[in-house]
């Protein structure tokens, strides 16, 4: 996991974690979810 996605993920947690943040927790986390499959398209793409 790079740093933004560690951090994003710190992010996430934190959001989650509160009622008045939930909704933006998920978000932060459709967001993270968004970037790792690019990147998993990507390497699939690149290595196939």
């Amino acid at each position: 996991m790079n740093k933004e996605w560690s951090e994003l993920n710190k992010t996430m947690q934190a959001q989650i974690k509160k009622k008045d943040t939930y909704k933006r927790g998920i978000d932060t986390l459709l967001t993270l979810r968004s970037q790792l499959i690019q990147t998993l398209v990507s390497f699939k793409e690149e290595l196939c």
